[in-house]
């Protein structure tokens, strides 16, 4: 149990537990904390739930807070025989939420995240409340650094990035000479085409939706959970619990 020192008192953090359940015969595995509306963690790519874990304690104080291991990803399955593309997480996505009971919740992405996530929500627009997007933007077009990136995913054997040692847990990394965790080989519908954040994509974004508050965090990488993990938690916490 952590806690949080406020004039000389000691808030209790609910305790994120770790668990196991079974969809389309895959073993899943996620991480939960606290209690209340639900609230969907999804990551990217090359990273797990692990990715969440000190953006939840804010998270969890008012809402239950779930981060989940995508197929292909930390602790959660890894079939070989599997097409990791946006239809099979869409099932797995279904098939998860129906196994724990839950109808409809806020979902938070985060990179590849992104367009799984959003792919599924439109698809499934009832069971979605609200959605909070971390560095992902989903336009037509994918710029040529995008495209590398994505061919760069395909090949073995590539150099952790400087923030790989803390996104995923020492006994979780794969061996230099294997590829990392699968994923989405095939490219999103049109529309739910990703590209990696810079500012004139996060202004057209925001002029496309300029209802939608957005926040800039400067000094923050494309991996802001781990830079600012309480603040990030505090915006998403805060931008929920308006409603």
């Amino acid at each position: 149990m952590t806690g949080s020192v406020d004039a000389g008192t000691i808030t209790p953090m609910p305790a994120a537990t770790n668990h196991h359940i079974t969809v389309n015969n895959l073993r899943i595995h996620y991480t939960e904390a606290g209690s209340g509306p639900p609230i969907l963690l999804l990551h990217g790519f090359p990273t797990s739930s692990h990715l969440w874990r000190n953006v939840m304690p804010g998270l969890a104080k008012t809402h239950r807070a779930i981060a989940i291991d995508l197929p292909g990803y930390g602790l959660a399955d890894k079939p070989l025989d599997a097409k990791y593309n946006f239809a099979f997480y869409e099932t797995i996505l279904e098939g998860f939420l129906d196994a724990l009971d839950i109808h409809d919740t806020d979902l938070v992405v985060h990179d590849l995240g992104g367009p799984v996530g959003m792919f599924w929500a439109v698809r499934h627009p009832q069971r979605v409340k609200n959605i909070v997007v971390l560095n992902t933007l989903v336009y037509p077009e994918t710029s040529w650094a995008v495209k590398l990136f994505l061919l760069a995913l395909r090949t073995p054997g590539r150099a952790p990035g400087p923030h790989q040692g803390r996104l995923r847990p020492q006994h979780q990394r794969p061996p230099r000479n294997r590829p990392q965790a699968p994923h989405p080989r095939s490219p999103p519908p049109p529309h739910l085409r990703r590209e990696r954040p810079h500012p004139p994509r996060h202004r057209q974004n925001h002029a496309t939706h300029p209802a939608r508050p957005l926040t800039a965090l400067p000094g923050c990488g494309h991996f802001l959970q781990e830079d600012e993990p309480e603040r990030v938690g505090r915006l998403i916490a805060e931008f929920l619990n308006r409603g």
